[in-house]
Order: C-alpha cells, then sequence, then structure tokens
C-alpha cells in the first residue's frame, strides 16, 4: 500500500464491483465506504472480518485502521463460501480532515488477460509482477516503543 500511496490517483475508483474486489492481486483506493457492511457480496456468502481492527498513527497526520477479511455461508446457505482474502484499510489524513480507503485482494479469483476476455484460448497467462515493501529499518522507528531499550539501539532508533 505504502508503495502505492504516492500514486494514489492511478488506482483510485469511484464504484467498488465485486468482480474487482474479489480478483487476486487487485488493489485500489476509493473514498467509497469499505466497511465490511457496504462490500458487495455473494449471494449465498457474505464477508466476515477475521481478527480484530489493527490501528496506527504516523506522525499525528494520518490514522489508519486495518482488517483482513474472509468469506463464509450466508445465514441458511447450503453452498460452500469461496475462499476470498482481502485487505481493507481506512486512512484518515488529519491535516485536512479527508478519508481514503485501500483495498487488497490477496486470495481471490484468478485475473483474466484482456486477450482471454475476448475468447482467446492461447493467451498467454496474465503474470503479475510481486510488490515486495521497500521498507527501511528507519521507517519502522515507531515501533520502538514496543521493544526494549537494547533492541531499539542495535535498530538505530
Amino acid at each position: 500500500m505504502t508503495e502505492r500511496l504516492n500514486d494514489w490517483d492511478n488506482y483510485f475508483i469511484d464504484d467498488v464491483s465485486l468482480n474487482k474486489l474479489c480478483t487476486k492481486g487487485e488493489m485500489f483506493f476509493t473514498k467509497q465506504s469499505l466497511q465490511t457492511a457496504d462490500l458487495p457480496r455473494g449471494g449465498e456468502w457474505q464477508w466476515n472480518q477475521s481478527r480484530s481492527k489493527k490501528k496506527l498513527s504516523v506522525d499525528n497526520e494520518l490514522d489508519i485502521s486495518f482488517c483482513k477479511l474472509n468469506t463464509r455461508k450466508a445465514r441458511g446457505s447450503t453452498e460452500r463460501s469461496p475462499p476470498y482474502k482481502v485487505w481493507i484499510f481506512h486512512m484518515h489524513f488529519i491535516g485536512n480532515d479527508t478519508m481514503l480507503n485501500f483495498a487488497w485482494c490477496e486470495k481471490g479469483d484468478a485475473p483474466v488477460s484482456p486477450s482471454s476476455e475476448k475468447g482467446d484460448n492461447n493467451a498467454l497467462p496474465y503474470l503479475f509482477e510481486p510488490v515486495e515493501p521497500q521498507i527501511s529499518l528507519q521507517e519502522l522507528s515507531f515501533l520502538h516503543e514496543f521493544t526494549d531499550l537494547f533492541t531499539a539501539r542495535q535498530l538505530g532508533w
């Protein structure tokens, strides 16, 4: 997400679709609500927050809360739910009191290449380059309060 944040407008969408949300590797920003109850879902399944929301603040300028969602059968359904895993981030920019949301599908439907959408069965598979975060130790220095003094000094914090 941090890699995409500087270029957020190139990953911005107005309307969140179920297809976009459930395609493996999809990442996007939106101002549309990404609260669990507001997300598009299937007829036989619903979103389930798998763990508690985590929160962090960055230099009193940005508050971030995030959680991982998976699916579960809807009440009364006999079908299995799809094995989707989606991460949702809510960002509050304190200085100008604006919100921006980010979603990343960790596990979902296989992406479709433009040529295979046209029925070309010989299309090359759609490839994603893995996004590896480029985070320095200094950027993680806000974690110093959660370590002992020796560890913090070893890491240069």
